[in-house]
């Protein structure tokens, strides 16, 4: 029995430590199919959130398009207005701070009630847009008076600053064959946008 005492001991031993180590190896494989599960879920929520910008994107692109050409083409009259618009019920696509802002440099030392100088102008706008870019002495998205046909001939998307997404722009007059560099900020309004920001690159 002496003989077989320290026999049992070890043997006990052996099995005790096997058990330990299973353990050890079910726990250690039970966190990593828990991180696994975990990475996965927050992949799956990237990818949703990255669809959904996307998604948004697009719209604003497709949106931004549509009404640049839409809104210059019925300013000269080479596209019909509707019954609504004919009748002084033309949607906007611009948000009202732009619309004042642009408004004010167009018309800069006009000397009619209203009108600021430049310096006047510059205090007056400088912490909410870069005034660097208005373009003085140009209307709205184009530098020219008169235009031909429009098209949006580039629209990509380039960041988003703020909640805005911003777009680099070309619009293009088919007719008189220029070319209107554009960074045009975009926001959400509704379930549409509104243009809040053009940045004249010339």
């Amino acid at each position: 029995m002496k003989k077989l005492t320290p026999f049992l001991v070890t043997l006990f031993f052996i099995f005790s430590c096997n058990k330990v180590e299973k353990r050890t190896k079910n726990s250690v494989v039970q966190k990593s199919t828990n991180e696994n599960v975990l990475s996965k879920q927050d992949s799956v929520k990237t990818k949703t959130t990255t669809l959904k910008k996307d998604d948004e994107i697009a719209k604003a692109k497709n949106w931004l398009i549509y009404s640049i050409e839409n809104y210059l083409n019925k300013q000269n009259g080479l596209q019909e207005n509707t019954n609504e618009e004919a009748d002084g019920n033309t949607p906007t696509i611009f948000t009202k701070k732009y619309e004042e802002y642009k408004s004010d440099a167009i018309n800069i030392d006009l000397g009619t009630d209203g009108s600021l100088t430049l310096q006047q102008f510059q205090k007056k706008w400088e912490n909410d847009f870069d005034c660097q870019y208005v373009g003085y002495d140009s209307g709205f998205l184009v530098g020219a008076q008169d235009w031909g046909l429009i098209k949006v001939t580039k629209c990509d998307y380039k960041t988003t600053e703020k909640e805005q997404l911003i777009f680099s722009v070309i619009i293009s007059d088919t007719e008189n064959k220029l070319n209107y560099n554009r960074d045009i900020k975009v926001i959400p309004s509704g379930k549409s946008f509104l243009i809040s920001d053009v940045l004249e690159q010339n």
